[in-house]
């Protein structure tokens, strides 16, 4: 091969050389634009991300508060069942109380009426002494014969 073959090859090869140098500086703006972009987008996507993160752990938040409300709710309801039924549980006591104290003063106004009826026989002049009334199982009401007429 000749020189003026070569320089030919030279001047190609440094022709090429410059297109592509050239060819790689009026595209170098749109790339890093382009890269801009993708880094903007991706920087986007992250903060959309993020920000349904940050919803949920939110709604999370909500969720566990209501779970926590209604357990303190359900705790005092608890609370307020038990302090019933100890009321209750006094209130048959008491009631147990008063009619234990009935069935004395009931049981005594029995006695004291066979008492009076027994003091009543005594004054009376037509009732034979011989009737036993505190034998009868009626009661204490007078049998038929104790009177002598």
């Amino acid at each position: 091969m000749d020189t003026s073959a070569w320089i030919w090859i030279i001047v190609a090869v440094v022709v090429v050389i410059i297109v592509v140098v050239a060819v790689l500086l009026i595209t170098a703006p749109k790339r890093r634009e382009a890269k801009q972009q993708a880094g903007r987008d991706k920087a986007a996507e992250l903060r959309d991300a993020a920000a349904e993160r940050e919803l949920a752990a939110r709604e999370r938040q909500a969720t566990s508060a209501q779970a926590a409300a209604e357990a303190q709710q359900a705790q005092a309801d608890a609370a307020k069942a038990d302090a019933a039924a100890r009321q209750a549980q006094l209130d048959a006591e008491r009631l147990k109380r008063q009619a234990a104290e009935h069935q004395e003063d009931a049981e005594g106004l029995r006695v004291e009426a066979e008492d009076h009826a027994r003091r009543a026989d005594e004054v009376d002049p037509d009732v034979d002494g011989t009737s036993d009334r505190g034998s009868d199982n009626d009661g204490g009401a007078h049998g038929a014969g104790t009177r002598g007429v």
